[in-house]
């Protein structure tokens, strides 16, 4: 069977777009420039400084906004759960279903006609091994988006050269776009300024994008207190390689003066040479534990 377009009338179809992401941008450009005249774009992502290589809708000043203020569309997040949930609705409502995707160099696009090919759902569906960035930044729901977020913070902190170039960095003091290495070089490494930047003041932003907490519970942010705490008793080698365990999950208190002493102590490493993320550093688990930790505690992810 195939499916037949009559070039008289096809503009007058209506087309439903979830995701406005790099292939998102291009299709939405594309169909707008073909003809479409009734398109419904959904997405709800908030633009973010990697996104402008690839996607063209956007400018540096557009950062930190939803994309729906940008291309005035409908709010939603596309993941695997909204791929299976829109294919539901579209077997139910009789509408083909096209769905496009990447996986690092590759592609592919794939064809849903009801009782003619097979649905979404019908086959199994990889575990991703990856994420979206925007749920690591702005929506994280499992633990696992936080120690993602973690080892990223750890990477941007240590595993650079200071002033190394970022191809994928855009660097703009007027709207305070820069890296969070050259962030923490510009205010003298502050350890506690870094954890207001990440832990409150990071936070505040998302929290003013109202759109992405009308169905999810809102994060909190840390507690100024915790972050001026002093912690004389430096922690042993043990305690270290705990932050991680599944045995034991420290308070959000003991995660502080985690990240502190693993702070201060990779600032020491890290004076000459970048120090790359090690598995087997318990020093590197330890930074990263208590990050995620204190990211999970914010954002009321149950351990």
């Amino acid at each position: 069977s195939r499916c037949v377009i009559n070039p008289n009338n096809y503009t007058n179809s209506k087309i439903l777009l979830i995701g406005t992401g790099g292939i998102g941008c291009e299709l939405l450009y594309c169909l707008a420039r073909t003809g479409f005249k009734t398109i419904e774009a959904i997405d709800k992502d908030t633009i973010e400084i990697s996104n402008l290589n690839r996607q063209f809708l956007f400018r540096v000043t557009d950062v930190g906004k939803s994309k729906v203020e940008i291309i005035e569309v409908l709010n939603i997040f596309l993941s695997p759960e909204a791929r299976s949930h829109v294919n539901r609705m579209c077997l139910q409502s009789n509408v083909p279903l096209v769905d496009c995707g990447t996986g690092g160099y590759l592609g592919q696009v794939m064809v849903f006609i009801k009782n003619k090919t097979e649905c979404y759902s019908c086959t199994p569906q990889p575990i991703p091994t990856t994420y979206p960035v925007c749920t690591i930044r702005n929506t994280p729901s499992k633990l696992i988006h936080c120690v993602v977020w973690a080892k990223n913070l750890y990477s941007e902190l240590f595993a650079e050269t200071e002033g190394e170039d970022n191809s994928e960095e855009i660097e703009n003091e007027d709207t305070n776009i820069m890296s969070i290495n050259k962030w923490f070089l510009k205010n003298n490494k502050n350890v506690d300024n870094l954890m207001k930047k990440i832990f409150i003041d990071d936070i505040e932003n998302l929290l003013r994008m109202s759109n992405l907490w009308v169905d999810r519970k809102p994060p909190d942010t840390l507690p100024q207190e915790l972050i001026k705490s002093k912690f004389t008793v430096p922690l042993n080698k043990k305690e270290m390689a705990s932050t991680l365990s599944e045995d034991h999950v420290p308070d959000v208190k003991d995660c502080v003066q985690r990240f502190k002493n693993c702070l201060n102590e990779l600032m020491i490493f890290n004076k000459n040479i970048p120090v790359p993320f090690d598995k087997d550093n318990n020093i590197c688990i330890c930074f990263v534990g208590a990050a995620a930790n204190i990211r999970a505690h914010l954002f009321g992810i149950s351990k």
